[in-house]
């Protein structure tokens, strides 16, 4: 095999300088006719870095994998679940129109309930109340208009 060289391989970083002797005066080290480049030198500097972790543990490709394909397959039963409901809304003589939207709104309640659920058993989101409050928030309302919108639909007729 031959040998890697990396072109940076005599890189080096300098020391870092050091201030101008504290045997001067302040007046003397800070003129009136300052440039602006000789006051960004003198300025203080703060380093950091603010770094937001959104998810509290490390998340493997393959969590996210397997999540992301049992969301697909409970997409694909919820899916079914709307066609039941919707026929058999049907079947009780509400309008096609009110069956169908009683449907979606269903297919929409389990689908965003379960993305939810989901997002949160793989990222380890439990006790974050930034992710579940407005989650439970969002499920609760439709579960509600999917709720009222049967009833309605109960009430119209062929």
């Amino acid at each position: 095999m031959s040998e890697i060289i990396l072109a940076q391989a005599d890189f080096t970083i300098p020391a870092p300088r050091q201030n101008q002797s504290t045997s001067e005066p302040p007046a003397a080290r800070q003129g009136d006719n300052d440039t602006p480049a000789t006051k960004a030198q003198t300025m203080p500097t703060v380093e950091g870095s603010l770094t937001v972790n959104l998810l509290p543990g490390p998340v493997s490709n393959t969590q996210i994998v397997v999540g992301a394909g049992l969301f697909i397959v409970l997409l694909a039963i919820f899916f079914a679940v709307k066609i039941a409901v919707t026929r058999g809304l049907q079947g009780r003589y509400v309008a096609p129109g009110a069956a169908s939207e009683t449907g979606w709104l269903l297919f929409a309640w389990l689908s965003v309930t379960s993305l939810f659920l989901i997002v949160a058993f793989v990222g380890n989101l439990w006790a974050e109340y930034v992710v579940t409050a407005p989650a439970a928030l969002l499920s609760l309302i439709l579960l509600l208009l999917f709720v009222r919108k049967r009833s309605v639909a109960l009430k119209t007729h062929r």
